[in-house]
């Protein structure tokens, strides 16, 4: 079941990223896309995601890969239309953020 983690308007969603809104913002962020197939496997694959959205619109995502071992955050992308604007706010503490919502991680 979805977490939420709300700060003022920005609400963050553990595991609820879909191949939708991650093509979305890693394209605003000018990187590229893979094919529908490799993007859900990443997906899949990922231990935790969190997705920041304001008024329902995904503004800001991040992935907390590994091996079991090492933990990796990746992916961290925050929409153009917010940066640089006072909205990102919800971005210094992105790290924290994601290992909060994460409950448990595979040993």
């Amino acid at each position: 079941m979805p977490q939420e983690l709300n700060t003022k308007n920005i609400v963050y969603q553990k595991n609820t990223l879909c191949y939708e809104d991650y093509c979305l913002l890693r394209k605003s962020a000018g990187w590229s896309l893979f094919s529908r197939e490799q993007t859900m496997m990443v997906l899949t694959r990922s231990i935790c995601t969190v997705t920041a959205s304001e008024n329902g619109q995904a503004v800001g995502m991040g992935r907390l890969t590994g091996d079991g071992i090492y933990l990796m955050i990746t992916d961290v992308v925050v929409s153009p239309a917010f940066q640089k604007k006072g909205k990102n706010h919800f971005m210094k503490n992105w790290d924290l953020r994601l290992f909060q919502m994460t409950t448990a991680v595979p040993a």
